[in-house]
């Protein structure tokens, strides 16, 4: 998959995703700053923005990075839960099927 320059996640609040150098930077309502994202964060959330279930974002980073399932799915769950503005995008991460991994409940 071809990562784009720039894309967008709509939820409570779109979040703006923009490639500078060899990042993707976004704005944070929440906190108000911006945030740097490395390129495989940056890549979790586009694959979110392309409405990929959690499985099949798992079975994707488990192909193209040769790693094993156990270490995608704890990678997905920690960045997501370490992500400041997943409260904004929690009812698209229920309908892509990751609030049983996240406790989400909506």
């Amino acid at each position: 998959m071809h990562m784009p320059n720039c894309f967008y996640i709509d939820g409570v609040k779109s979040l703006i995703f923009r490639q500078e150098e060899n990042c993707y930077i976004t704005f944070d309502p929440i906190n108000l700053e911006f945030i740097r994202l490395n390129y495989i964060g940056a890549e979790i959330l586009y694959c979110i923005s392309l409405n990929m279930s959690y499985d099949k974002m798992v079975d994707y980073f488990i192909e193209k990075y040769c790693i094993e399932s156990d270490i995608v799915k704890k990678d997905i769950i920690q960045f997501l839960d370490g992500y400041s503005c997943n409260v904004l995008i929690q009812e698209k991460l229920s309908e892509l099927n990751f609030n049983t991994i996240l406790g989400i409940n909506i």
